[in-house]
């Protein structure tokens, strides 16, 4: 951790927030996206909860100093929409974070690479490695890795990532890069799915610095649909190459959306569910069409306290299907509070 003192031209504060139970990807994303925005708008970035943050043994970030700490900081909740077809919560640019008061705490994903305002470039200077973990990527220099997400995303047939996904990856991965498919090591966070699915394949799990150098160090990575592959791709200084499944959290939907749009990030390749890898403009155009989809279609908007009332068991009543679906999506945002 490093306290900076900005010289800015106001005491205007953009705060972020590390919260305990959320994952590293999650964390870096609202750090990188709350720094970029801070940046546009000659503000300075304030993170709290810095005691929470899981990559702090391997990872030095900017915390920032309000110099004013007792001014009142108001509250910007990140536009989410709910696709009552695809019974999933999705976000992508908020285009109303460029009106936004002077001081103020961002809540939501924030994970479009859209708020990084040109200054993706900045990623290796805000998010800086330690020796140690820079001395563990070095071991995975000739390897291509696998990083499969288990977890609570297993109680979820339509998120979780199909095993035909896997085996399309691999093959174009295997045909493109000469390598054999036993050869790509598996990173996981669950150990006991991945010797499952991949009982010939070296497994990387149980230690997060080891899993985020894998990825820092690789020739190439297929990814699942989580947020915890993008710094340690993103950061780097070459552009590996990625494998990552098209429209997301909901790969090989009949109604082919991507959910989320803020998830496509350009350089990476997208696999179909046809086996067939959708070339990157294509990719982008259909996540801006259902990211344009969802600005002009869904309008109804709540509190959250609203939603926390429902997910509780309050008295407006609603499907329990549905509930369940909120109190996952809330668990990512607050993690103390709703699991």
């Amino acid at each position: 951790m490093k306290e900076i003192k900005y010289k800015k031209k106001s005491d205007g504060i953009i705060r972020t927030e590390f919260l305990n139970g959320q994952g590293l990807g999650n964390q870096l994303w609202v750090y990188a996206t709350g720094r970029a925005i801070a940046e546009k708008n000659n503000r300075v970035h304030v993170v709290a909860g810095y005691e929470n943050f899981l990559g702090h043994d391997f990872i030095e970030i900017d915390v920032g100093v309000d110099i004013n700490p007792n001014a009142k900081v108001q509250i910007f909740n990140e536009a989410v929409y709910y696709d009552d077809n695809l019974k999933f919560f999705s976000s992508s640019y908020d285009h109303s974070i460029e009106e936004i008061p002077e001081r103020v705490q961002l809540k939501g994903l924030f994970q479009s690479e859209r708020y990084f305002y040109e200054m993706a470039d900045d990623l290796p200077k805000w998010i800086r490695y330690s020796d140690s973990l820079l001395n563990e990527a070095t071991k995975y220099s000739d390897s291509y890795i696998l990083n499969l997400r288990g977890g609570e995303y297993k109680r979820h047939k339509n998120l979780i990532l199909p095993m035909e996904y896997w085996h399309k990856s691999i093959k174009y991965i295997g045909d493109r890069c000469s390598v054999a498919s036993k050869e790509i090591i598996v990173v996981t966070d669950d150990e006991r799915y991945a010797r499952a699915l991949f009982p010939h394949n070296e497994i990387v799990s149980g230690d997060i610095m080891r899993c985020y150098a894998a990825l820092v160090g690789c020739k190439g990575a297929i990814v699942s649909n989580s947020s915890f592959a993008y710094f340690p791709l993103k950061c780097r200084q070459d552009k590996p190459i990625v494998v990552a499944a098209a429209c997301w959290s909901r790969y090989g939907n009949d109604l082919n959306r991507w959910a989320m749009p803020a998830n496509y990030y350009s350089d990476w390749l997208y696999m179909g569910s046809d086996g067939k890898v959708m070339d990157q403009k294509c990719a982008k155009q259909l996540a801006d069409k259902t990211a344009d989809f969802y600005k002009h279609q869904y309008k109804v908007f709540v509190s959250t306290e609203f939603i926390t009332t429902l997910t509780k068991g309050g008295k407006v009543k609603i499907p329990q299907s549905l509930k369940q679906i909120l109190k996952n999506f809330l668990a990512i945002l607050f993690p103390k509070h709703i699991g």
